[in-house]
């Protein structure tokens, strides 16, 4: 192995120890085995200083990318532009249910069926947060990764 292939999987390695909260990691030997086989992709993000700032793992099923993790350094983070929407509306259990588990993190991805409600359930989060977020929708179930 090069110098630095082993610098670059040692420094992701450190970033996922720090940056990916405890109760969220996949095992690293896992995660090292599916990279090994081919399972898994590792995408690293950088700023314009070429620096990593994040990374994720994606897979691939039955012709679909899905992201299995995502983690932006802590310091790279920010606590966003503070807002003061009000959510009028009322969420179903199930909805209820799904906002509760995604707030216990501070970074997630909600993935449900058409119709679940989860754009409504994005502004109840958004709503309670007071913060600006990122909302990212895939509309093309066709795409893929290059």
């Amino acid at each position: 192995m090069n110098i630095r292939l082993k610098e670059f999987k040692e420094k992701l390695h450190r970033i996922y120890l720090r940056d990916f909260p405890e109760s969220e990691r996949m095992p690293y030997y896992m995660i090292k085995k599916y990279y090994k086989n081919k399972k898994i992709k590792i995408l690293a993000l950088k700023d314009e200083r070429r620096n990593i700032v994040a990374y994720s793992m994606i897979t691939e099923h039955n012709g679909y990318i899905l992201l299995l993790y995502l983690a932006v350094l802590k310091d790279k983070r920010e606590n966003g532009t503070p807002t003061n929407y009000e959510f009028v509306g009322e969420l179903s259990k199930k909805q209820e249910k799904a906002m509760n588990e995604l707030l216990k993190h501070d970074i997630g991805v909600l993935c449900a069926t058409t119709g679940f409600g989860k754009t409504v359930i994005g502004a109840k989060i958004i709503s309670k947060l007071k913060t600006n977020t990122l909302v990212i929708v895939n509309r093309n179930k066709n795409y893929h990764i290059f």
